[in-house]
């Protein structure tokens, strides 16, 4: 949180319950489910300014698996060269970071399904294993996969399906 003084000389109060951290000569605002949070700033025990601000959540981000997004084919290589589950964020203003929590992978061969479910974002050697027994046009499907963003709270991202060549 920047202002027009050059620095905040005492404090930032919020009405609406966020948590106001400061770090270094920054004050970071973590609003919460809010629309909307005005900020009062003080020095010296008397208020210099009030401002309110509109609050939207960061958009999800797109999920890949190695190089690879929802509907791409993906090599026998290339399964063996990718271990882990990450969020990328593109053409936003600021600098964020998502942490993949945890997602399920259905493979579909010859119709079958089985079905595994990773903590984390990256794939242990069992699971890895399993990915690698896949034959060409069988399906990998990412679903259920729940990330965590500067907000702090877990939210669903969209799933990816690949094709085995």
């Amino acid at each position: 949180l920047y202002d027009d003084f050059g620095n905040i000389k005492d404090s930032i109060w919020s009405e609406n319950y966020c948590k106001i951290t400061k770090k270094e000569n920054n004050y970071i605002v973590n609003v919460g489910p809010y629309s909307s949070c005005e900020l009062e700033v003080y020095s010296n025990g008397k208020m210099i300014d009030s401002r309110k601000f509109r609050i939207k959540l960061v958009p999800l981000p797109t999920i890949k698996f190695g190089t690879k997004e929802d509907g791409e084919t993906i090599t026998k290589y290339e399964l063996a060269a990718a271990s882990s589950l990450y969020c990328s964020i593109e053409d936003f203003a600021f600098d964020v970071k998502f942490e993949v929590v945890s997602y399920g992978i259905d493979k579909v061969s010859k119709g079958k399904t089985t079905i595994r479910e990773v903590l984390g974002s990256n794939l242990n050697s069992e699971m890895k294993s399993w990915i690698m027994e896949s034959k060409p046009n069988d399906k990998l499907v990412f679903n259920n996969i729940k990330i965590r963003g500067p907000e702090g709270f877990l939210r669903s991202a969209r799933g990816l399906v690949l094709i085995v060549k």
